[in-house]
């Protein structure tokens, strides 16, 4: 059914009371108008709904997934697979992405565990790559399936708040906005996110509601709904430490459910929030020291300006990230630089111009406790996350988490302007017309028209990596998280100083390969250096394969005037694939068992 005819039809069902009207929400709006359970409209409008709500998405999304996905390219989403790869070989929650600064749990490479990461994302893509293998489309298809859920929960979520045009309404827009069709087939758990936060949501209102249904001091619990909201609030936190600041704003929405049994409710919703995040809080204090961000904690101290900017801190080792009094005043400057960009990227965090009637949604008054209630914890979400923000690092997209919500409260209130304006019938198909056509015109102009997203280019020669290197073997990389995932080897980063590439080399001996992308530039000057030979070599390589002519002999880094190249002696080159781009580089110690197809004569580098 088009949007234009669903909208037209049911704009009058809704009803959003303002402060000075007596009117209360009718949550059986969706039955008033429906008629009898039993009857043949009834029947047929719940079988258009399973379409709408379940056939329709899947349908867009399969479309979207054939024309959009060329396969994993956000580096997040490298390394949540490679983590989920891990779990589902046994290894349990250990990374193949090595950091400079978590080198700090022994000499065995295979085994460092993962510190910066929720377990909750990573477990769940394991049992899928059990099921499926360990490939990219199984990681989308795990982003996929919480986009797909999420359509149904929050058209139970319009209904339940409002009614059955809010709810219609609102998963419409979520299901066809482009930006969320992206994260659905990114690989990455920001779609986990907003299935959880959803239905925390629609669980805390619907027992509030029942509070306010009650209306009496003493009235028992819905103890299931405060159990689940427990168990959600730490599957939560479980997917992403800056979480936990929503950990205080779901509390007190129960507590505020409670009424006089609030000390019982608070011990329902404790239970299973202790009970998933306490074992994971006691591993971070033995692995890292901080029980609730693991290493993530240390990002209080990183993006600062001039001091260290963006992640660069992990390439750092941890005697080389001091951290203290002294650096408080770059951390204040962070803070007030970092609420200038969120506050300047908030409009951009979803990709429907519906949102734009938030703002004013947040001073209207409804005679529903319930609705008020669930409102003030959205905001509170909302502040929350920034606030987790502003102390570590920007992640925009995890304000997508509260789309669904924010979408409910802003249809209702563009809604009720449309029924203020009493507007003849031909006026409002037009403006129903309209707003469909905003709604679906941009995934259909990003599917169409929009120039597609590409594989990275590192990918094949991640890939032939993984087949030349022996199980164990180590390789020294800038892009440690495509070396990871698609190589399956252990990846570490280039450290931030040339001279701790010798202490790795020490630490780690079975560190056999290179791996170097473009942004290897970006070191230092001897690694701009050593990355523009190589990229040479490469370059006469591919191109004497080209023309069948006689390939240069292999290049070897020898002498010891650099630090680094004392490092790196004995690296040498491997020659691209045919076809390949040349700016990837790979070299390779010449005891590790690899068949080379270039001359075993070597072209040194001084």
């Amino acid at each position: 059914m088009p949007i234009g005819i669903v909208m037209r039809e049911y704009w009058g069902e809704i009803e959003v009371s303002m402060v000075s009207e007596i009117q209360p929400l009718l949550d059986s709006s969706m039955q008033s108008a429906e008629g009898s359970t039993g009857s043949p409209r009834f029947a047929l409008r719940n079988w258009s709904l399973l379409l709408g709500l379940v056939v329709l998405p899947l349908m867009l999304l399969t479309l979207y997934h054939i024309i959009m996905f060329p396969g994993l390219t956000n580096t997040d989403a490298l390394d949540f697979a490679q983590l989920g790869r891990n779990v589902s070989a046994g290894r349990g929650m250990v990374t193949y992405v090595l950091h400079p600064l978590a080198l700090t749990h022994g000499t065995n490479a295979l085994r460092q565990p993962d510190v910066t990461h929720g377990p909750f994302f990573p477990f769940l893509l394991g049992l899928a790559f059990s099921t499926a293998g360990a490939r990219d489309a199984v990681a989308s298809g795990v982003s996929s399936l919480f986009y797909l859920l999420t359509v149904p929960l929050l058209y139970a979520l319009g209904l339940r708040v409002f009614n059955h045009a809010v709810g219609l309404i609102a998963a419409t827009a979520f299901a066809c906005s482009g930006l969320i069709l992206e994260y659905a087939i990114s690989g990455l758990p920001i779609t986990l996110c907003i299935f959880l936060v959803t239905a925390l949501f629609l669980v805390l209102y619907r027992i509030g509601a029942r509070k306010a249904q009650a209306a009496q001091p003493d009235a028992p619990l819905r103890t299931k709904m405060i159990l689940l909201a427990g168990a959600l609030t730490g599957a939560l936190y479980l997917t992403d430490p800056l979480f936990f600041w929503i950990i205080p704003i779901a509390l007190g929405s129960v507590i505020w459910s409670g009424g006089s049994r609030w000390r019982k409710a608070v011990m329902l919703f404790l239970l299973p929030l202790c009970a998933l995040a306490l074992p994971w809080m006691a591993r971070n204090l033995i692995v890292t020291g901080n029980p609730v961000f693991g290493m993530r904690g240390l990002e209080l101290w990183m993006n600062t300006p001039k001091h260290f900017p963006g992640r660069t801190a992990y390439s750092l080792y941890s005697d080389e990230f001091p951290r203290g009094v002294y650096l408080l005043p770059a951390v204040g400057k962070k803070i007030l630089m970092s609420l200038d960009t969120i506050l300047r990227a908030m409009p951009q965090i979803s990709d429907t111009w519906i949102l734009a009637f938030l703002l004013p949604c947040l001073m209207f008054g409804y005679t529903s406790p319930a609705a008020t209630m669930l409102r003030r914890v959205m905001m509170f979400s909302a502040l929350a996350i920034m606030f987790g923000m502003l102390l570590f690092e920007i992640e925009m997209p995890l304000f997508c988490c509260l789309v669904p919500t924010m979408l409910v409260f802003s249809i209702a209130y563009l809604a009720h302007i449309v029924k203020q304006a009493k507007l003849s019938h031909l006026s409002l198909s037009i403006v129903s017309t309209l707003i469909g056509i905003t709604i679906f015109y941009p995934v259909l102009n990003q599917m169409i028209l929009a120039e597609k997203p590409r594989a990275a280019v590192e990918t094949p020669a991640a890939k032939a990596l993984g087949k030349m290197a022996q199980p164990g073997q180590l390789v020294l990389t800038d892009s440690p998280e495509e070396v990871a995932w698609y190589a399956d080897r252990p990846a570490v980063q280039i450290p931030a100083v040339d001279v701790k590439v010798a202490d790795i080399r020490s630490q780690f001996p079975e560190m056999r390969w290179l791996f170097l992308t473009p942004q290897a530039r970006q070191q230092s000057a001897d690694w701009r250096y050593l990355y523009d030979r190589c990229l040479s070599w490469n370059t006469k390589y591919l191109r004497a394969q080209m023309t069948n002519s006689e390939v240069p002999v292999s290049m070897q880094i020898t002498g010891d005037s650099k630090p680094l190249y004392k490092a790196l002696a004995g690296f040498t080159s491997v020659g691209p694939l045919r076809g390949a781009t040349p700016t990837t580089v790979i070299a390779v110690l010449p005891d590790a068992k690899l068949s080379m197809s270039s001359k075993h004569n070597r072209d040194p580098v001084p």
